[in-house]
């Protein structure tokens, strides 16, 4: 998980971009095996919603879930979806493998890349 405030700056003048070592050293909290559950089933909840009412078939889904003041896991926004052609060979979503005693894979924050950084690099 990530803190909400290091991708939301709130109160914030300017817009900072941080630099490379910046987003290096930012690291993701690790988040309890329930908490780990929920997000893993409201995501396939989603696979399975857009499956049974649209027939959209997802390869891909990044999505931002919040916690509320009462502890549960909210979607808050989409970041992109990509999916199966319709005629494209895939699998059905099954349920998530039951994960309590794994621990969480390792996770790496994103760097920002914006047009001035990819000049640079040449």
């Amino acid at each position: 998980g990530r803190r909400f405030h290091k991708v939301y700056p709130i109160h914030v003048e300017d817009v900072e971009i941080p630099s490379p070592d910046e987003v290096a050293a930012d690291r993701c909290i690790p988040l309890p095996p329930s908490t780990t559950g929920d997000v893993e089933a409201r995501t396939l909840s989603i696979v399975r919603y857009l499956k049974r009412f649209y027939n959209i078939a997802l390869d891909g889904l990044i999505a931002e879930f919040l916690m509320d003041q009462q502890g549960h896991v909210v979607l808050h926004g989409v970041w992109n979806m990509s999916t199966f052609h319709p005629s494209a060979p895939h699998a059905e979503p099954k349920d998530p493998v039951d994960r309590r005693d794994v621990p969480p894979p390792a996770t790496h924050p994103m760097p920002i890349v914006t047009p001035g950084s990819l000049q640079e690099a040449h």
